[in-house]
């Protein structure tokens, strides 16, 4: 302990404890500075795998609207029919992909935007209900 004078005045210091002090003043500087430099790393980090998450998001973004763009084609694709349709002779029932037999209203239904509705034709009229137009 270091005892002061100055004129009336009179005190002591403790020069120990202000080492103390003082490291202890350094010591929280220093962790401080540690915790800091941690964050900014920790902080680093973080945004290296949000960058890289990023990507793959991105890439994943691109697959995914190249293949809502392949589905689109095909669906239009599907519904405009073209080729060779196999068509029974006969009974005109119509052999779909999988091989199964169906009726020609239900192939087209099944495989375009159109519909059906049923009339008879006028030459089938004829054969159908003769006794309709024997006055002709």
């Amino acid at each position: 302990m270091i005892l002061v004078f100055l004129g009336t005045l009179e005190f002591s210091i403790d020069f120990n404890a202000y080492m103390k002090s003082r490291k202890l003043w350094l010591t929280n500087i220093l962790s401080f500075l540690m915790f800091g430099i941690a964050v900014v790393v920790l902080i680093g980090k973080i945004l290296d795998e949000l960058r890289r998450r990023n990507e793959d998001l991105n890439g994943l973004n691109i697959t995914l609207q190249k293949e809502i763009e392949d589905r689109n084609k095909a669906e239009e694709d599907r519904r405009v029919l073209s080729g060779l349709i196999p068509i029974c002779s006969n009974c005109h029932q119509i052999r779909n992909d999988e091989g199964y037999w169906t009726r020609l209203e239900q192939f087209i239904r099944d495989n375009s935007d159109a519909d059906f509705t049923h009339f008879i034709c006028p030459g089938c009229s004829k054969k159908m209900y003769p006794e309709l137009f024997e006055e002709e």
